[in-house]
């Protein structure tokens, strides 16, 4: 069983993945050109009798053309230790860069993204929902993406996509948190058979090291084709085989099957009707999983909502859900989501995953907004112990003071829950100024 050690306060985490949003949307929303964003905030936080200074600083660039793109962002917190047991120095640095050229018939695309977080917050880089993991220590996530595209406005083009990507964990107690490096290359080629069908083949393949873990290696090859069925129907179907390789101790274990995917969607005049049915193979297994969705658009909100029932190895059929709604009101937004998903972990345990967030925000005057939030994540591991559950709520203020500046406030209260352990209760009050400042030439 994990010994938690100290770990950062939630809200600092989340203020500076807020700011890393904000630095890289900020510079990417002008409209062409070189533009530049600098945002700064000192903030005085107060979280179990631990007083520390925190000074956020994020810088974004960017510059974009015709038929390029380019952006760049870095993002950090250096941490003052006034009356803490911490040490002081910088924390949770991110840092993400991309390049994109594009002409009429081709697209290339580079990414690189490197963060670092603690083990048990929320982690940009992460799918959604990821797995919730209560531990101490950090983890570093690097990703590098190249993609290609071809013949876009042709009757024959296609895709080609690479991927490389690394977790490191720093500081940890629990034995199943491994580092791991994940290779991939995946390639689909198209034709376009007239203005209602296109066809697709597909061949991909992905490698996975583990240290002290299993090897995972898999390999997939198949084809399909989308359709237009109707005017408002349309289709897309994939059929191939799958085939996944585990390592262990110089010893392979091969399981390979068929594996495919159908979706439909109708489209509605204010939103759509949609209806999948996949069925695939991964390190845990064959996974089975039936949804039907329906999103609709209204003048000042959108709703959307997907149910459905998903068959492991084990047989049990398991409902699956998601729901995201948002609400923009004369004097305040509120928002709702919810989302499940499953995944492996390191030990090659299959979870299942939810994330559900609540968010209001409400101006008091022109110049103030008061703020609350709840954020729920939580972890079942199937047929085996170490689940895992976190419940954050917030409440934050805020106050212009001038055009650029502005005087932050807030609390947060936090519950941990897992397996075999008590309940860890904490709360974090912290105060502050804010900036951002854009430049263009």
């Amino acid at each position: 069983m994990p010994v938690r050690g100290d770990r950062r306060p939630l809200t600092r985490v989340a203020a500076a993945a807020l700011g890393l949003a904000m630095v890289v949307t900020g510079a990417a929303a002008q409209d062409g050109g070189l533009s530049a964003e600098l945002r700064f905030s000192q903030r005085l936080v107060s979280s179990e009798g631990d007083l520390t200074g925190e000074s956020l600083l994020g810088f974004g660039l960017s510059s974009e053309t015709r038929n390029q793109v380019f952006e760049a962002s870095l993002d950090g917190t250096y941490l003052t230790a006034i009356d803490s047991a911490d040490d002081s120095g910088v924390i949770d640095p991110r840092f993400a860069l991309s390049y994109g050229l594009q002409s009429r018939q081709t697209a290339v695309s580079l990414d690189l993204a490197y963060a670092e977080a603690d083990v048990d917050s929320v982690f940009e880089l992460d799918a959604l929902p990821g797995i919730f993991v209560i531990d101490s220590g950090t983890r570093a996530r690097t990703r590098l993406g190249l993609d290609l595209a071809f013949g876009q406005e042709a009757p024959f083009g296609g895709t080609l996509a690479l991927g490389y990507s690394e977790t490191r964990y720093s500081d940890t107690t629990d034995p199943g948190l491994l580092d791991e490096e994940t290779g991939s290359v995946d390639l689909t080629l198209r034709f376009d058979i007239d203005r209602r069908i296109s066809a697709r083949v597909f061949a991909g393949y992905s490698e996975t090291d583990r240290d002290g873990g299993t090897d995972v290696t898999r390999e997939r090859l198949g084809a399909g084709a989308d359709l237009a069925v109707t005017g408002t129907l349309d289709a897309a179907l994939d059929l191939g085989l799958t085939r996944v390789t585990e390592t262990t101790g110089g010893s392979d274990t091969v399981d390979e099957g068929l594996s495919f995917a159908l979706a439909l969607t109708e489209a509605r005049p204010n939103g759509a009707y949609t209806a999948t049915l996949s069925s695939d193979l991964d390190e845990s297994g064959r996974r089975s999983t039936l949804t039907l969705g329906r999103s609709i658009e209204l003048r000042e909100a959108s709703l959307t909502a997907r149910f459905g029932l998903s068959e492991g190895t084990d047989g049990d059929l398991r409902p699956l859900y998601a729901l995201s709604y948002d609400q923009a009101l004369p004097r305040s937004q509120f928002g709702v989501s919810l989302d499940q998903a499953f995944a492996t972990d390191t030990d090659g345990s299959e979870t299942l995953n939810t994330r559900m967030s609540v968010d209001w925000a409400f101006e008091l005057t022109r110049t103030s907004t008061l703020g609350a939030g709840l954020n729920l994540r939580d972890t079942e591991v199937l047929g085996a112990s170490g689940d895992a559950q976190r419940l954050d709520l917030s409440l934050t203020y805020s106050h212009a003071l001038t055009e650029d500046w502005s005087l932050i406030g807030g609390v947060t209260h936090t519950i941990e829950r897992e397996d075999g352990s008590a309940d860890i209760r904490s709360d974090e009050v912290f105060v502050g100024l804010r900036t951002s400042v854009g430049w263009r030439p």
